[in-house]
């Protein structure tokens, strides 16, 4: 089986790796820097354009279909809604099988004030949040990580929530 990992020098890909290593795939890794340590292990490397690049999925494309490829395992925030769109058309044009939620899942999940009101309105337990500033921990509702994490008092007019 040949797979398409991306982000081949994230946090993410080094524990996977040896998951894939003994399912015994083939891997193809595709990242945007050539400084990504999933070079340098035993996958065939491609660089590609960041996400926010209109040529991005021309050169993803072009991969999947020199590769031969069965699987795609998209693991990069950016992309996600992106390879969720496109599942169909590789599973049809390619036979190849994206393995990520639908777009709706993906929407909920990347948007922190969407996850929120999702679990409420399913009864998941939540601090409570609020796009007002109300409390004293701000975090924008994009992003992932500790990124953009500020205390209402060090936050500017301009913080975006």
């Amino acid at each position: 089986m040949k797979v398409l990992v991306e982000g081949i020098g994230s946090m993410v890909f080094g524990p996977q790796l040896r998951y894939y290593n003994e399912a015994g795939w083939e891997l193809v890794g595709i990242d945007i820097t050539n400084k990504s340590f999933g070079l340098y292990k035993n996958i065939k490397p491609y660089i590609v354009p960041k996400y926010k690049d209109p040529e991005c999925f021309r050169f993803i494309e072009e991969i999947i279909r020199r590769e031969k490829i069965d699987l795609v395992f998209p693991t990069v925030d950016e992309g996600l809604m992106e390879w969720s769109a496109r599942k169909g058309y590789f599973k049809d044009r390619y036979n190849t099988t994206v393995v990520l939620s639908d777009q709706r899942v993906i929407e909920i999940c990347t948007d922190k004030w969407k996850t929120y009101n999702f679990f409420k309105d399913n009864g998941i337990p939540t601090p409570a949040t609020s796009l007002e500033m109300k409390y004293d921990l701000l975090k924008p509702r994009m992003g992932r990580g500790s990124q953009g994490i500020l205390h209402a008092k060090d936050a500017g007019p301009d913080f975006n929530m």
